[in-house]
């Protein structure tokens, strides 16, 4: 199925970050947060493109699409 979740975070005690030097800090505020999050799930969307090709490639495995259902009221 073409569903999945892939958290990814960066944790770090706060008072520890602000004891870091400059640099450190700057470089992981480079390679985080929300414009890092967003590269990272366009690439991994287009990984998985490259494997559904592959897949539905002559002599592979067949991907079937299941229909959508409408969800009904309580």
């Amino acid at each position: 199925m073409n569903i999945y979740t892939a958290p990814m975070v960066v944790v770090m005690n706060k008072e520890k970050f602000n004891s870091l030097p400059d640099y450190a800090k700057k470089a992981i505020e480079k390679a985080s947060g929300k414009a890092w999050g967003l590269r990272a799930a366009k690439i991994y969307d287009t990984l998985d493109a490259d494997t559904v090709k592959k897949v539905n490639s002559p002599g592979a495995m067949q991907i079937y699409r299941l229909p959508r259902r409408r969800s009904r009221s309580l």
